[in-house]
């Protein structure tokens, strides 16, 4: 019988994820200006990888909707709300971290220096300067090519590993 097509998946590898945790762990040293940038792209990351959501999804969080444990009323694709948004634990962590550490109190959860919601393409320049610390003392062949919507492909990949297609597909 002829055999169905496999895709090639688009997502990290385990040791792939572990480079990127860590190249924005050692970028939380250089705090930038007026925000703590290190920390808040490390924030920025965890939950990307942690909860799956869009990039544009996690950009238009409010604080009020985070709630420890996850994200309630997320406007999703489509202009649906989802209820409820889980988010991984170690993601909550730095999340915390990041909140904790923001002096103000504006709405947005991820915003630039001059306390405006940041944007799509901020988010993957953020996204890509990780990258670029995780790729500094690799060889060509074993750079990470990265951009957040493929880190919404590696939360769904390990979803669907450990908890089965159907779940994924629902979440």
């Amino acid at each position: 019988p002829p055999t169905e097509p496999t895709s090639t998946w688009k997502g990290l590898t385990r040791l792939d994820e572990i480079r990127l945790t860590a190249a924005a762990q050692t970028l939380r040293a250089w705090p930038g200006h007026g925000t703590n940038q290190g920390l808040r792209n490390h924030a920025l990351l965890a939950v990307l990888l942690g909860s799956g959501l869009r990039v544009s999804e996690a950009l238009g969080l409010d604080r009020e909707q985070y709630t420890g444990k996850g994200f309630v009323r997320v406007q999703v694709k489509g202009g649906m709300v989802r209820d409820v948004v889980p988010l991984h634990r170690e993601s909550r962590t730095v999340l915390d971290a990041w909140l904790e550490a923001r002096e103000d109190q504006a709405p947005p959860l991820f915003i630039t220096r001059t306390g405006r919601r940041m944007s799509r393409r901020e988010a993957a320049t953020s996204i890509g300067r990780i990258a670029a610390q995780a790729n500094g003392r690799v060889a060509d062949e074993e750079h990470i090519e990265v951009s957040p919507h493929v880190l919404r492909h590696t939360f769904l990949r390990k979803l669907a590993e450990s908890k089965g297609v159907h779940y994924a597909r629902e979440a």
